[in-house]
């Protein structure tokens, strides 16, 4: 995760494979195969939603394909946010 430390939002994800290495799975940091990023924020709420969706798809052993897929001038018709503080005592 890529984090706004000014803020604290979340501005990007990225997401690793794992490989096999011996007996255990270890992340392939090499290459994320899709990279999230997120900004597009809702206006009332303040809530994120991707900006762009980068995805890496292996064509073959030697090739690979970028998929690039980007969302501008969106319009959220729908977005409702709950928030509630929950757990030992909450009814103080």
């Amino acid at each position: 995760m890529c984090i706004d430390p000014g803020v604290g939002e979340i501005t990007g994800l990225a997401f690793y494979g794992l490989l096999r290495e011996e007996d255990e799975c270890v992340w392939d940091r090499s290459a994320p195969f899709a990279m999230i990023e997120q900004g597009l924020v809702e206006a009332r709420t303040g809530a994120r939603f991707p900006s762009r969706v980068r995805t890496i798809y292996s064509v073959s052993s030697r090739d690979n394909a970028i998929y690039d897929q980007r969302y501008e001038n969106c319009g959220f018709t729908s977005v409702e946010v709950e928030q509630t503080l929950g757990g030992v005592g909450a009814d103080r």
